[in-house]
């Protein structure tokens, strides 16, 4: 996908989680050396670790099924420095997925965990 679908898809998501579920966007696009998080997102005292996954309709594998274990541990990671580097106490997080394909969105607030990406807090 190209960089500037990927913007798209992103802002798409973006203005999903804002007017479907009224959450505030902390984030986007966080770099650390760990990788990337396209959104980050917050709802009371929870914060939402979003990965944008776009298919087209046909496609062999659905947006959120496209998500590997090496991504799940580069998010997780990413989420983990994130979490220290803010400084961020009292939270619960979420490691979520929206899916995107050009009929639907569909947000998966809880769609894997740091067991999942075969990591175990040390927050």
């Amino acid at each position: 996908m190209s960089r500037r679908i990927g913007f798209q898809k992103e802002s798409l998501a973006e203005q999903y989680l804002k007017k479907s579920f009224a959450f505030k966007i902390l984030d986007r696009n966080y770099r650390a050396k760990t990788g990337e998080i396209d959104i980050i997102a917050k709802k009371g005292r929870d914060i939402y670790f979003v990965e944008v996954r776009y298919r087209k309709r046909l496609s062999m594998v659905n947006p959120e099924e496209s998500i590997t274990l090496d991504k799940m541990r580069k998010i997780a990671n990413t989420a983990m420095l994130y979490i220290k580097h803010k400084r961020l106490k009292n939270v619960n997080f979420h490691f979520s997925v929206i899916a995107i394909d050009e009929e639907d969105i569909i947000f998966y607030p809880d769609a894997f965990s740091l067991e999942d990406a075969g990591l175990l807090s040390n927050l």
